[in-house]
């Protein structure tokens, strides 16, 4: 089973372009994290969940520890459950690099956004452009095809295992 996965994950296709992109787009989407928690217009639910989870119950200001712990679970359920086809290198990459990026770029745009309040227009010239690299990043990160996130897999099994609803409802 492992030859299997270790095929699964690094025997594929034009990897040499792949995994660049790939490294590339999630630590662009920690970044674009970073921007959206400073000006406070929000983020994906399972982000969401997780900087509740690290700072308000845990009380720790990094996302990457907690995000990392979270998906592990995720992914052994996952892997318990044998639907391992969801997962890749993309996965992994996706479980590591995003949270510990958005804990890099944080002061990064602590400095470039001092300060607690933003006007209105500051938080919406911050907003769009940081909208449209994240939506960029998330495109690119799904083109290297090279797997889902563990909490976006989940759902994608949750589907697959049950015929009463679509994936879509």
């Amino acid at each position: 089973m492992l030859k299997k996965l270790s095929n699964h994950l690094f025997c594929q296709p034009h990897m040499g372009r792949r995994i660049p992109v790939l490294l590339i787009s999630v630590i662009m989407m920690g970044m674009c994290i970073a921007f959206f928690e400073k000006t406070r217009v929000g983020t994906d639910p399972c982000t969401v969940f997780n900087l509740s989870m690290a700072q308000n119950v845990l009380h720790w200001q990094k996302l990457g520890t907690w995000q990392l712990i979270f998906n592990t679970v995720l992914l052994i359920v996952i892997l318990l459950l044998k639907e391992g086809r969801c997962i890749g290198l993309g996965s992994l990459a996706n479980m590591v690099l995003v949270g510990y990026s958005r804990d890099f770029f944080k002061p990064v745009v602590e400095t470039l956004l001092p300060g607690e309040t933003h006007s209105l227009l500051v938080r919406g010239g911050v907003f769009v452009p940081t909208m449209l690299l994240f939506l960029f990043a998330v495109a690119f990160y799904m083109v290297t095809d090279l797997g889902t996130a563990p909490y976006d897999a989940i759902a994608q099994i949750i589907a697959a295992r049950q015929k009463k609803l679509s994936f879509a409802v």
